[in-house]
């Protein structure tokens, strides 16, 4: 009797909307973009065009410019990860946040960005976030960055940030890294 009186907890439409949103687009496993990162920390800044293919066993990364010394070229797999510089200096090892940092000596949260550019949070994670007024991520803190989201834009069909900044806190401010990506095409792979 005492379980007919107990209610399912209501869900506002906006929270439906992001998981809903969150679902959808957390299956977004085949894509292509371009698109320009810039960094900065202490020591330097520079930027980058970024052109990224991820597919469900392989991700491509092509960085050109400055801060890639010219063009870093990083293949991933459940293998592990392969660099190559624009010396054709190769480095393997297990993730290619590891790499770039080893190559460039930019700590870029590689992994935590492919869903951020999604306008998602990284499934698994313990994230704090903040939505828009349209159900939309606009902020996030997880893994020790802050992250924030906007500008978003229709690419082939999904509303993705056109704009994401992103910052690690750290208690050391010499290792401080504040990026800012700029989506300029995206697409997803139709098979």
């Amino acid at each position: 009797m005492l379980a007919s009186c107990v209610s399912k907890p209501t869900i506002k439409p906006e929270q439906q909307a992001w998981q809903d949103r969150q679902e959808r687009y957390s299956h977004l496993n085949d894509w292509h973009l371009k698109g320009r990162l810039g960094l900065r920390s202490k020591q330097e800044s520079g930027a980058v065009t970024l052109i990224w293919n991820e597919t469900p066993d392989h991700r491509q990364l092509r960085l050109l410019g400055p801060v890639g010394h010219g063009l870093v070229k990083l293949e991933e797999t459940a293998d592990g990860a392969v660099l190559q510089d624009s010396r054709n200096t190769r480095w393997q090892g297990a993730t290619s946040q590891a790499l770039i940092e080893q190559a460039t000596g930019w700590n870029i949260p590689v992994q935590s960005l492919r869903w951020w550019v999604l306008g998602i949070v990284e499934p698994g994670r313990e994230t704090d976030y903040q939505l828009d007024d349209q159900s939309r991520l606009a902020s996030l803190k997880q893994d020790g960055w802050q992250v924030s989201f906007s500008q978003y834009r229709y690419f082939g069909g999904y509303e993705l940030p056109g704009s994401i900044v992103f910052q690690n806190s750290t208690e050391h401010p010499e290792h401080s890294l504040r990026g800012k990506f700029l989506l300029k095409k995206w697409e997803p792979v139709v098979k």
